[in-house]
């Protein structure tokens, strides 16, 4: 990971993690799953890295070749530094906790925002 990716994950773990909500009050997303919470969507960056999985296994029939193939490929991601934590902590946590071998970052680099006007 580069500096921007280990500082921002070293921050989060340094203060113990923390409870954080997975869902927001919002029209559009990916509808939770369950009666008692009909009316909220899962956050985007919750559900976004597991969708990179879903959306692979979706189109294509080998998605298990580079999503559970750890000791063959190695996963590059390039994402805002906003984003970071969601692909360092909580994505791979997801993968661990399934205990199913998957694919994990080997290599991430936060970028700083960018600035179109202004």
């Amino acid at each position: 990971y580069n500096p921007t990716a280990c500082a921002i994950t070293n921050s989060w773990l340094k203060t113990g993690l923390k409870p954080r909500c997975i869902t927001r009050d919002l029209k559009w997303g990916t509808p939770v799953p369950h009666p008692e919470f009909k009316d909220k969507v899962f956050y985007v960056w919750f559900d976004a890295p597991i969708g990179y999985i879903s959306i692979t296994a979706n189109y294509m029939k080998d998605w298990e070749l580079w999503w559970k193939n750890p000791e063959h490929v190695t996963l590059t991601q390039f994402m805002a530094k906003d984003n970071v934590p969601f692909h360092t902590v909580v994505f791979p946590a997801s993968l661990i906790a399934a205990q199913d071998n998957y694919t994990m970052v080997n290599v991430l680099d936060g970028i700083e925002y960018l600035q179109y006007e202004g």
